[in-house]
């Protein structure tokens, strides 16, 4: 069952979930409601309607929920949700005596009866979101279309600031396994670094020791 619920004063895509034994936040619509932010003494690893196999929670919040004329403060553990807004959980339920009414697709809380949404208004409401992304995220690409293009080769102009990386110790020596370029990245690798040789990021010197390159596929 999911209900538009107002949550911090925004409307929410809310699942019901009788499997869920936390209430969940998503980053983005905690972030974008300004809710105040709690972070966990305690982390916990999630594994429940999340985006990434090794969801962990770091941070919580409290917000005000109202639906009709219900409304109370609720805790939400914060979480990389997938596709809702926000999920109420069996404490959620338990704690204010909801019952979920499959058969006529609502809830009840407290006596009253509120309505939830049908696949198809779900579904609606989740084309919509995507089309307004899409729509802000070709807005942004078009005003810093200056920022979103290749690094250009060569070196930046010499600044006030200089960024160097002293060496503790110019003599010290480390002892290290020699890494070696997988096969299926050298020619990737070969061409990154002609690529930062002819732009003068790098420069070719002989040296008694150097930090090794790791190579990982994305």
């Amino acid at each position: 069952i999911v209900l538009m619920l107002n949550i911090n004063g925004l409307g929410a895509l809310t699942l019901c979930d009788a499997g869920s034994t936390t209430e969940m936040l998503s980053n983005d619509f905690a972030q974008v409601s300004r809710c105040d932010i709690i972070k966990l003494e305690n982390p916990a690893v999630l594994q429940l309607r999340c985006a990434g196999s090794r969801s962990r929670i770091n941070f919580g919040t409290r917000a005000p929920v109202t639906l009709g004329a219900f409304g109370a403060e609720v805790y939400f553990d914060i979480a990389n949700l997938d596709r809702y807004d926000a999920v109420l959980g069996t404490p959620f339920l338990r704690r204010f005596g909801v019952m979920l009414d499959f058969k006529n697709n609502c809830v009840h809380i407290d006596g009253q009866s509120y309505p939830a949404l049908s696949r198809a208004q779900v579904q609606e409401n989740l084309r919509k979101r995507n089309v307004r992304q899409h729509t802000i995220r070709q807005q942004l690409l078009h005003e810093y279309q200056d920022l979103f293009q290749p690094v250009p080769p060569g070196l930046p102009p010499l600044r006030e600031v200089n960024h160097t990386i002293p060496l503790i110790d110019d003599n010290k020596r480390y002892s290290y396994h020699l890494p070696r370029c997988p096969e299926a990245l050298r020619t990737q690798l070969s061409d990154k670094i002609q690529r930062y040789l002819e732009a003068g990021w790098w420069e070719a010197r002989p040296v008694p020791q150097a930090t090794p390159m790791l190579c990982i596929r994305k």
